[in-house]
């Protein structure tokens, strides 16, 4: 894919056909729909962020600065617990060498811990 994720969202349609039978179906259902285009359009809704520097710095991410198993640094993934027999929610921390330190979400840093490619998912 050649575009970004942020020019991808930039370019979503304002007025074709599935945005016009979406409308019509807001007149059904009021207030369940509406067109948000834009990046920072979509970060200001789904965040309720508005300052300005803020949504810059969510700009600038570079979400495509993956490794070789397609995992990032902020990414949210679950890690499997061999002696629990369940998968934990986490934070991807740090990548070193096909190895992930990972923040489990809910828990103090303790918890934290290096993990490999296949404990998580």
């Amino acid at each position: 894919m050649d575009k970004s994720i942020i020019q991808l969202v930039d370019e979503l349609p304002t007025d074709n056909i599935t945005v016009k039978v979406l409308k019509a179906l807001d007149y059904v259902a009021p207030s369940e729909w509406s067109n948000l285009t834009g990046f920072e359009n979509n970060i200001r809704s789904i965040t309720g962020v508005s300052d300005a520097k803020v949504i810059q710095k969510i700009r600038d991410r570079d979400l495509r600065s993956t490794d070789d198993n397609g995992y990032a640094v902020g990414q949210k993934v679950k890690c499997w617990d061999d002696d629990q027999e369940a998968w934990y929610s986490a934070t991807i921390e740090q990548i070193q060498n096909q190895q992930y330190f990972v923040h489990y979400i809910g828990y103090d840093s303790s918890y934290d811990e290096w993990v490999d490619s296949d404990e998580i998912s």
